[in-house]
């Protein structure tokens, strides 16, 4: 599952809503979600037209595990 991401609405920073979605599940949102920012601290309401899903690249990369040193 990929996170779910918006825009701040204080300051614009990308920041996670803290919702977890495959790609059918968010294209099926059609509901109004709360969180509280990481960013500015405020509660926070997104709808899909507002929030992305994080693309699956960078899913992959933060959950490898890491290269071994050599």
């Amino acid at each position: 599952m990929a996170r779910v991401l918006v825009a701040c609405a204080q300051d614009g920073r990308v920041v996670h809503t803290g919702h977890h979605m495959t790609a059918a599940q968010f294209e099926a949102a059609n509901a109004r979600y709360a969180f509280r920012c990481s960013s500015c601290g405020d509660i926070h309401h997104w709808v899909r037209a507002e929030a992305w899903i994080e693309p699956a690249r960078v899913v992959r990369a933060a959950t490898a595990a890491p290269a071994e040193a050599e």
